[in-house]
C-alpha cells in the first residue's frame, strides 16, 4: 500500500471512530435520560385507597397507601400466581394487593411483634385486576362472605367475578414495582449495552490505526 492510501486510511479510520463514539455518546445519553425519567416518575403525592375506593375514584396508575390490619395470601404459586393477598382495614373493608417478597418478610415479622395491636402501612400504584387473580379473589371472599340466595334459600355464593368490584374495587394495589419499570429498565440495558458496542468498535479501529501507522513509518 501507498504513502497515500495510508494517509487516506489513517483519516478515513479517524472519522470512524469519531462516529462511533458519537453514537455511543447519543445511546448512553438516552440511557440516562431514561433513568431520570424513572426517578423524576416516582410520585410525590399519596392518596388514601380506602377514601378512592367509597368514591370510585380508584383509577389504574394511582399511588395510594393502605393501613390494614389483618391479611391472607390467597396466591397459588404452581399456576405462576403469587405474592397476592386479601387485606382488611380498621373499618373491615376487603382490598388486594400484591407485595413484593421483601414487604412479605416485614409484614410477618410485623406481626409477629405486634399480633395484639397489629397494623400496617401499605404503598404502592393500582394495577387493574387481571381475570386470574379475580377468580383466585372470588373463592377466598367466598369462603369468608357465605350468603343465601332469595331464589332457593340454600347456602350460595355471594362474590362472583361480575360483582367482585363491590367487596374490593376494580384494582389491586402492586408494591413491588413502579409501572413501565420494566420498560424503563429494559430499555436502559439495551441503550448501555449499545453504547458499550461502540465504544469497542471505536477501540479496534483506533488499534487499526495505530497499526497502520506504524506500518506506514517502518
Amino acid at each position: 500500500m501507498g504513502e497515500k492510501e495510508n494517509e487516506k486510511s489513517i483519516k478515513s479510520g479517524k472519522k470512524i471512530i469519531i462516529v462511533f463514539i458519537l453514537i455511543a455518546i447519543i445511546f448512553a445519553s438516552f440511557g440516562f435520560y431514561l433513568v431520570y425519567r424513572f426517578v423524576t416518575d416516582i410520585p410525590t403525592e399519596t392518596k388514601e385507597y380506602s377514601k378512592i375506593v367509597a368514591t370510585d375514584e380508584d383509577k389504574t396508575g394511582t399511588y395510594v397507601k393502605l393501613d390494614l390490619i389483618n391479611y391472607m395470601e390467597f396466591s397459588k404459586k404452581d399456576e405462576g400466581i403469587d405474592g397476592f393477598y386479601l387485606v382488611q382495614d380498621e373499618e373491615g373493608f376487603y382490598y388486594i394487593v400484591k407485595l413484593s417478597s421483601k414487604t412479605q418478610k416485614a409484614l410477618e415479622d410485623e406481626y409477629e411483634v405486634e399480633k395484639n395491636d397489629f397494623s400496617y402501612e401499605l404503598k404502592g400504584y393500582l394495577i387493574n385486576l387481571p381475570e386470574d387473580v379475580k377468580k383466585l379473589a372470588v373463592d377466598s371472599l367466598n369462603k369468608i362472605f357465605k350468603g343465601y340466595s332469595e331464589e332457593s334459600d340454600k347456602e350460595a355464593d355471594v362474590v362472583s367475578t361480575e360483582n367482585l368490584y363491590r367487596y374490593v374495587g376494580y384494582n389491586y394495589l402492586d408494591d413491588s414495582e413502579l409501572p413501565n419499570s420494566s420498560m424503563y429498565i429494559g430499555g436502559f440495558i439495551l441503550l448501555f449495552i449499545l453504547s458499550i458496542i461502540f465504544v469497542i468498535l471505536a477501540i479496534v479501529y483506533r488499534i487499526q490505526n495505530l497499526s497502520t501507522k506504524m506500518q506506514k513509518n517502518s
